[in-house]
């Protein structure tokens, strides 16, 4: 977890599950080191504040109620998007998810963002973003390569390695630090993107930030076995 302060704030950044869900992909790569799920034990994460006991604060923390539901949800989307990115390419790969959350973490407001790359197309991104509460209200926009700048050495993501849906590390990063943050600054935003950079692993990369803060909250959270990168 990495807690900093900025003078003049940017932040650019550009979400689903994983091989049990989706299986395997003709577009997966193998670039990826092996990963094995790790059980976690979230209880030891939370310390005792303002006079609340540790399952007190887990009690208000950020909790996946239906698992089942969000694994649906989340092959729904992913399938759409996949389905459209292959209409426009049948090479279409997948290089990013990403979504924004304002002062609330229901899915009412949220919007998907896919991007997909193409060997045939080397000019440009295909970008669909997909209303997570209504899949029937979605958008494509062809982007120049240029005008969409990501982090350097972005390669394409392994689907086999995405195990962890959006909702799951969300719950990690809201026990990380996430929660204390949201309560301290109730007009929140947060960033969440899915994507194979840095030389880490799979990862998600939540970004806690705040319009009446100069005060920014980053975890990047394993895609395969749910657990912190430091």
């Amino acid at each position: 977890m990495k807690k900093y302060f900025v003078g003049g704030l940017f932040i650019g950044i550009l979400m689903l599950t994983g091989c049990s869900v989706f299986g395997d992909n003709d577009n997966t790569t193998d670039d990826q080191t092996d990963q094995t799920t790790i059980e976690n034990n979230d209880n030891t994460l939370v310390s005792e504040e303002n006079g609340k006991t540790t399952d007190d604060v887990l009690d208000d923390v950020y909790k996946v109620e239906d698992n089942e539901q969000v694994l649906n949800k989340a092959k729904e989307l992913f399938n759409l998007a996949n389905d459209l990115a292959l209409d426009w390419q049948s090479d279409a790969k997948l290089l990013l998810v990403s979504s924004k959350y304002f002062s609330s973490l229901k899915d009412d407001g949220v919007v998907d963002k896919f991007i997909f790359s193409s060997d045939l197309q080397p000019r440009y991104y295909w970008a669909i973003d997909i209303s997570r509460s209504d899949t029937s209200k979605f958008t494509r926009t062809l982007i120049f390569r240029d005008d969409y700048i990501l982090k350097k050495g972005v390669l394409n993501i392994p689907i086999k390695y995405w195990k962890v849906s959006y909702a799951e590390a969300m719950e990690k990063a809201d026990i990380l630090g996430g929660y204390q943050y949201r309560q301290d600054h109730p007009n929140y935003q947060i960033s969440q993107m899915l994507s194979l950079a840095d030389n880490n692993n799979l990862a998600w990369y939540i970004v806690y930030t705040s319009p009446d803060s100069e005060e920014i909250l980053s975890i990047v959270i394993d895609a395969s076995s749910g657990e912190q990168i430091a």
